[in-house]
């Protein structure tokens, strides 16, 4: 069974994004082979075509504790391997530190599979930038 975890540190003040909002979608298998058809191991010029939002399937939303971290998701079917997306709704969140921030949101698109049973999913944001990476 797949597990998936994140955590969201704002850098602007070193302290866990407290509160935060995100969505956990995934892609429909037949949608998801059609992606996985259009990228490939080698580079190429050409990006795959972005999938309509309406594609991707909510599968339940949730908000960071007071360490800033999702460990849990409360889901009514398991993690399965394929393509997932996480949708971090930062507009709210900057609203609720009384600062503006540039980026209303913030999605990582991510492919999980069996090579490991937990997978966490970072996200470093600033009110102008933000980072992410595979995490352990």
């Amino acid at each position: 069974m797949l597990s998936l975890s994140t955590h969201v540190l704002n850098l602007a003040t070193g302290r866990p994004a407290i509160d935060l909002e995100i969505r956990l979608y995934r892609l429909p298998d037949q949608l998801s082979g059609q992606l996985s058809d259009q990228s490939s191991t080698h580079i190429s010029a050409e990006l795959p075509d972005p999938l309509p939002p309406a594609s991707w399937q909510l599968l339940t939303t949730a908000r960071t504790d007071n360490d800033g971290r999702i460990r849990q998701w409360s889901l009514n079917a398991p993690l399965e391997p394929g393509m997932y997306r996480l949708q971090f709704d930062l507009d709210t969140y900057w609203q609720q530190q009384q600062q503006a921030g540039f980026f209303p949101w913030a999605e990582l698109v991510f492919r999980l599979d069996h090579q490991q049973s937990h997978w966490h999913v970072p996200l470093l944001i600033s009110p102008y930038g933000l980072s992410s990476y595979r995490g352990s």
